[in-house]
């Protein structure tokens, strides 16, 4: 960059933003916009199917960042609900396999995303036994159900817990990430007896529930 060139404020070729945090500054380049209102056009409750359980859509593309999916590898979402996780990563470009125990789920997740013009590869499985219809996926990125309203078919959710993450190791290469959101304490610490917690972001839902956004590696 000239030191001696003009700074249009206006309609800059060039967006540079510096951000302080703490006594530090970070001076980096603009490089992508995402466009707010096309999230809120994907909610859930305008979608053809919908049920009220679905994360919102910057919450689910969070989630997909989380995972670090190249946008040209696969990933998986095997609690996929309604849907809103494999949205969000078809629209990345990623190859996406969403799987669910219920078929209805799976049927409404074949249904937005062709409703949306996105693809995706869509089966019922019970997530311990996805292993028969993939065998490895760059990334993993799911909001498992947690009791309450997102059921658990009477399985303890800590048992389901455990079956998963057992069954995302089986999945994942070496350096791979599950990106899940987990309800407590005790959840993350079934995740961290099969991988690597990477990092973890909290965000409180009401007084009795609070959610965190984990991402996991596998090391070995």
């Amino acid at each position: 960059m000239d030191p001696r060139g003009r700074v249009d404020l206006g309609d800059p070729i060039r967006d540079f933003r510096l951000l302080r945090h703490g006594g530090a500054f970070l001076l980096g380049e603009a490089l992508l916009e995402v466009e707010r209102s096309d999230m809120e056009a994907r909610k859930v409750a305008r979608r053809p199917f919908s049920m009220p359980i679905s994360l919102h859509p910057k919450l689910a593309r969070a989630l997909v960042n989380l995972s670090r999916c190249p946008h040209d590898g696969a990933i998986l979402d095997p609690f996929c609900g309604t849907g809103g996780i494999a949205i969000e990563a078809a629209r990345l470009g990623m190859t996406v396999f969403a799987s669910d125990l219920q078929e209805k789920m799976v049927k409404g997740t074949a249904s937005v995303l062709k409703h949306y013009g996105l693809k995706g590869t869509t089966f019922v499985a019970d997530v311990g036994e996805v292993h028969r219809h993939l065998r490895k996926v760059k990334a993993i990125a799911t909001d498992p159900p947690y009791g309450r309203a997102a059921s658990t078919r009477g399985e303890p959710p800590e048992d389901l817990y455990r079956r998963a993450f057992s069954a995302f190791k089986a999945l994942l290469p070496i350096g791979g990430y599950a990106a899940v959101v987990l309800p407590s304490e005790e959840a993350i610490r079934i995740g961290e007896e099969r991988l690597r917690l990477e990092e973890a972001h909290t965000m409180r839902v009401h007084q009795s529930l609070t959610r965190t956004f984990c991402a996991f590696v596998k090391v070995r």
